[in-house]
């Protein structure tokens, strides 16, 4: 088992920018950590919403 020692053990994720985060850092965590399955599981559940063209 190899995880990258960052609260790998927290499976909080409170928005889909973190959890997007999170499953960037967790990578190379094997098997995944809790931290990345919930994020995975996060955004699986609630995908951020579409980019926005910023109004003129």
């Amino acid at each position: 088992m190899t995880w990258v020692d960052d609260f790998c053990e927290n499976g909080y994720v409170d928005n889909a920018r973190r959890a997007e985060g999170i499953l960037i850092i967790h990578a190379t965590c094997t098997p995944p950590c809790p931290r990345a399955r919930a994020a995975a599981d996060y955004l699986t559940r609630f995908p951020p919403p579409e980019t926005r063209p910023t109004p003129r």
